[in-house]
């Protein structure tokens, strides 16, 4: 399965296809979707016999609709692992007009292995085939034969198709037969696929169906993506309890307490006691000690290497991770469960039919202190779970047998962010703020990583651009413990300055959130790209941000926003502003109380109505003068209240009477008086100005 790409969109479909059919004829352009780029026709036959010996005949046709079809079609990679035996019967472009241009074998280009970041798979090939003359019109078409006879899980099968968003648009047509004995048990589960099901002799004959648009990015959510696309597959494992116990006893032989472990583990917990602390000193030496590398070759995709070849390496992959950490723990006489989940994707609900492509990664659980372990994150704290893998379904497996779950959700109580800032502005320009940042749970992962990106790549580098996103000027600066200090609440500590900035009298100004990665915006909980129309993820936690900002002397606000605030079922959001002793305060409260990491679409609408509802007031410019208190004792007003001296300035609007009334006339001076005084003008100029005298006379 999910062999075949399309390299123009990284868009996986399997090989299936079927060769016992007839070559379908090529449908015109508009008789399939007027704006498709590309129609593709998949047919498939296989079988699998009672050795769970699997074979297949594939013949898939993709037509050009439109000139951005042409790079999606005229290029295709196939990657298979060593335990397939893959042929290429025949490739080759057919022209609208009928001709045939078959594809040059040197156009077929192989590769043995794939190293791409952390992850080496030696075990892999990859042949990426190059149609010749493809133009609008014309049809790409490939014929395959694959077969599978040693399985990494003996005599067992899965197989799964989901066909994910992505780009292009493609239009599908999918047929696949699957012949097996009566005798063999196989579940099955599709979604949009008409599913049927006969009996053939000693065989029983399955066929999957659909004709479909595949989904566009953007179309369906990021989340729950089961609930959403177009998939099918079939299976011989019995229930997702088995495919744990298959994937333990791959671990169990391997899961050995040797006297280099036992060493290694007292001395990493040596004068702790409490068993819990031990465990997190096993958990954060793991964590930091054995940095993150796969290998994948032939079984070793499924079973873990042996603890002394990890410690000698001192890299492995999740498998590599769980394994160590559970001999290390089980040296200090704490027992564990390997726990099989996804942790690329938040698919939802998993089928009833047990799919061992579900699960792609492992971690621990720790039952005497009912504690999640994932090692091979190395920002998250022992008992705390990186959101990616938070109430997912999972396998738990140990010697005491398995069981199918879902990972914990977590609590508000758990994830919270406390943000404390304090800012000065002063009368020459000059202004300075710094953020405290105390977070734990999620938000402490989140501020970790963000503390790693910036060891990695340089400090000035990643504030600045953090800067630039939310507006903060100036000379930057931040400290922080080690990303991998797992005590928490982390803290982290940001400061900025700038120069010559302008009068907030002049200009007014909106306090900003905080300089962190983190603060109280108003999708914190559903991620940025959450949309009312689907699934999102999100999680539960509170936010608590303070911004104290501390005015140049006898500068006011000349009025306060209103407080704003919102609630839904799930979801709440305030915002206050209030000014005491020279410092404007905004405090701002988020929470969500969520109980799961799927949100429906139902629960962000309801979000997305209550912060509509104050869209305009969440952060609006405030307008500031100077203080009555530093204005009229400097005021000396004459006969005529419309000859006055104000703070040195000589203003006569007598010859405006009448215009508009006094009060009026007197106010508009006195603010555009305080707009001059607050522009950061050098004193000598300043005294000069106010030498002359300031009249009005509307007749001139």
């Amino acid at each position: 399965m999910n062999r075949i790409t399309y390299s123009a969109c990284l868009m996986f479909m399997a090989l299936w296809s079927s060769i016992g059919c007839a070559s379908a004829q090529t449908p015109s352009p508009s008789a399939v979707v007027d704006d498709a780029d590309v129609h593709q026709i998949t047919r498939v036959d296989a079988s699998l016999d009672r050795n769970s010996v699997y074979v297949e005949k594939a013949h898939i046709e993709m037509t050009v609709l439109n000139a951005r079809g042409i790079a999606l079609a005229s290029k295709v990679s196939v990657t298979t692992l060593n335990n397939e035996k893959f042929e290429i019967l025949d490739a080759y472009t057919r022209k609208r007009d009928g001709s045939i241009v078959q594809v040059n074998p040197g156009d077929i280009v192989s590769q043995h292995g794939s190293v791409a970041g952390a992850v080496s798979q030696p075990d892999i090939s990859i042949r990426e085939i190059v149609f010749p003359n493809v133009d609008v019109g014309d049809t790409t078409i490939i014929d395959e034969t694959l077969t599978e006879a040693k399985h990494f899980f003996p005599n067992e099968y899965s197989a799964f198709e989901i066909f994910p968003p992505q780009s292009p648009s493609v239009v599908m047509d999918y047929i696949y037969h699957l012949k097996a004995p009566a005798t063999l048990t196989i579940q099955h589960a599709e979604r949009n696929f008409a599913f049927t099901e006969m009996p053939a002799g000693d065989q029983i004959e399955r066929s999957w169906s659909a004709h479909f648009r595949l989904p566009q990015s953007g179309q369906v959510g990021t989340v729950a993506l089961l609930d959403h696309v177009p998939y099918f597959g079939f299976t011989t494992f019995k229930s997702y309890s088995q495919i744990g116990e298959f994937y333990f006893a791959g671990v169990k032989k391997r899961l050995v307490v040797t006297p280099q472990v036992q060493t290694l583990a007292d001395q990493i917990t040596k004068g702790i006691v409490d068993r819990r602390a031990q465990a997190t000193a096993l958990f954060d030496w793991v964590s930091r000690n054995i940095r993150y590398d796969a290998i994948y070759f032939g079984a070793g995709r499924f079973i873990p290497n042996d603890v002394e070849t990890i410690l000698s390496r001192r890299f492995g992959d999740c498998k590599d991770h769980a394994l160590l950490l559970a001999a290390l723990l089980r040296a200090k006489g704490i027992s564990s469960e390997q726990v099989l989940v996804n942790g690329q994707s938040r698919l939802g609900d998993l089928p009833k039919a047990p799919f061992l492509q579900a699960f792609n990664h492992v971690m621990l659980y720790v039952p005497s202190l009912d504690a999640y372990a994932d090692p091979t994150a190395p920002w998250s704290a022992f008992g705390e779970l990186p959101s990616i893998d938070a109430d997912q379904p999972i396998i738990r497996v140990s010697d005491s047998g398995a069981l199918f779950t879902r990972s914990p959700v977590g609590d508000e109580n758990q994830n919270v962010l406390v943000l404390n800032t304090r800012i000065k502005l002063s009368k020459d320009g000059v202004r300075s703020g710094e953020t405290r940042a105390s977070a734990t749970g999620n938000f402490a992962y989140v501020e970790r990583r963000f503390v790693a990106l910036a060891d990695n790549a340089g400090q000035q580098a990643v504030l600045a651009a953090l800067a630039k996103k939310l507006g903060f000027p100036g000379a930057l600066s931040m400290s922080a413990p080690s990303p991998t200090d797992h005590g928490e609440p982390y803290v982290v500590a940001t400061s900025w300055r700038a120069e010559h900035m302008p009068s907030i009298i002049a200009s007014g100004w909106r306090p900003p959130d905080a300089f962190n990665v983190l603060f109280a915006s108003k999708n914190v909980f559903v991620g940025s790209q959450a949309t009312k129309r689907f699934s999102s993820g999100c999680f539960p936690g509170r936010i608590e941000q303070n911004v104290s900002t501390t005015l140049p002397q006898d500068v006011v606000p000349v009025s306060l926003p209103a407080p704003i605030e919102g609630h839904t079922d799930d979801f709440s959001y305030s915002r206050s502003w209030s000014f005491s002793d020279g410092a404007l305060q905004v405090k701002t409260r988020a929470s969500s109380s969520v109980r799961s990491r799927i949100c429906s679409a139902k629960q962000i609408g309801a979000l997305f109505r209550m912060l509509n509802a104050f869209q305009d007031r969440y952060n609006p410019l405030i307008d500031f003068r100077l203080a009555q208190s530093s204005v009229r004792p400097s005021k000396i007003a004459f006969v005529d209240p419309l000859v006055f001296d104000y703070d040195g300035w000589r203003v006569d609007l007598s010859r405006a009477r009448g215009a508009e009334p006094d009060r009026r006339m007197i106010a508009a001076v006195d603010r555009q008086l305080d707009i001059v005084e607050q522009s950061g003008l050098k004193p000598k100029i300043l005294q000069f100005m106010r030498n002359v005298k300031i009249w009005a006379d509307p007749a001139e």
